[in-house]
């Protein structure tokens, strides 16, 4: 069977080459509209405590990924000296 798939692909090698050209154009169109993107609440574990206290409150505080800072002083405003 091996050999006469072998015999086969010899005497019609032009039609082989041809095919597998083609089927190798096409996967690589496709491979070019593959979109690869990172979803960040897709990677944490849905039912851990701390995932659920972020999603109670990023509407309040906006995400995980930012650090907010509160200045304050004890006479007058931030902006003297």
């Amino acid at each position: 069977m091996i050999e006469r798939i072998a015999e086969f692909c010899i005497r019609r090698r032009a039609w082989v080459v041809g095919v597998m050209a083609l089927m190798t154009l096409i996967l690589l169109w496709f491979a070019l509209h593959i979109e690869v993107r990172t979803v960040f609440e897709d990677m944490l574990p849905s039912k851990h405590e701390y995932v659920k206290t972020h999603e109670k409150f990023k509407e309040t505080f906006g995400s995980s990924n930012l650090v907010g800072i509160m200045v304050e002083v004890k006479e007058g405003d931030i902006f003297r000296p």
